[in-house]
């Protein structure tokens, strides 16, 4: 399974890709995006079959790379990585079909959790 990995801050994509335990869960890193807009170019690009991404990024936000990703690849799973806790965002979220919501920092254990279970749905 492909994963796509959208932070603006680099810090974030590196601390993401070292909790996960790729070989482990039968997931190949296709590319990291910078931004919304990137994000979208890339998934476009590689059809991934998740996308981890971030609210608050320039370009595109998370919210609006969210509801383009979903209309080009309807059944790609998203889980949004986020500094943000309003309810607001995370109900926006939801209403475009997100797989789960995670706040920042990152629970290793919990992210670990959420791909296992997106892994085990998709094969």
């Amino acid at each position: 399974m492909k994963l796509i990995i959208a932070d603006d801050e680099k810090w974030v994509r590196m601390t993401v890709k070292a909790l996960i335990p790729f070989d482990k869960l039968g997931l190949t890193l296709s590319c990291e995006a910078a931004n919304g807009i990137e994000a979208l170019e890339l998934c476009r690009r590689h059809e991934p079959d998740i996308l981890l991404t971030d609210i608050k990024m320039p370009g595109l936000t998370g919210l609006d790379l969210i509801k383009e990703a979903r209309t080009l690849l309807p059944a790609l799973r998203i889980v949004i990585i986020s500094g943000y806790s309003d309810f607001e965002y995370a109900k926006t979220a939801m209403r475009y079909g997100i797989t789960d919501y995670l706040l920042k920092p990152v629970d290793e254990r919990e992210l670990i959790q959420v791909l296992e279970r997106i892994s085990s749905e998709i094969a």
